[in-house]
Formats: C-alpha cells, structure tokens, sequence
C-alpha cells in the first residue's frame, strides 16, 4: 500500500516500515544518533535571525561591490 510520507508529505513510494520516505528516514537516523545537535546544526544553517540577515547583505554588497570594481578595471 502507498501513503505518504508522515515528515514531507510528498513522497508516496511504498513504505515497508515507518512512515518515513526513504529521504526522510534518513534525517530521521541522523536525529536519533546525534539528536539535538542536528537541530542545532539546523538551526545555524536554515533559520534566520537578524545577524544572519545584516551578515547575508554586507557580503552581497561586498560582492556587487568587487564586480563593479572588476568592471571599472576592466574598461581602463
């Protein structure tokens, strides 16, 4: 029988045990061996908090800044 998956609703291969995609299952073994360091790990990587925000614009600014500079010498 087909279900899907409980953790990404998504998946809809056929699940012999759990209720975890094959994908999914595998997040699921990280969480049961290092536990909450991966949702620390997670929460570093995918969350965002103001730092991370301020942190993601100066460095684009800083790499349009190094393209228009690239540009300039470019053109001399």
């Amino acid at each position: 029988m087909v279900f899907n998956c409980a953790l990404c609703k998504n998946s809809s291969e056929y699940v012999v045990s759990g209720y975890f995609c094959s994908e999914c299952q595998e997040i699921a073994n990280l969480i049961a061996v290092y536990g909450k360091d991966i949702h620390k790990s997670l929460d570093n990587v995918y969350k965002k908090t103001d730092k991370g925000i301020k942190t993601k614009v100066i460095d684009e600014i800083k790499k349009k800044k190094l393209d228009l500079e690239e540009q300039i010498n470019d053109v001399k």
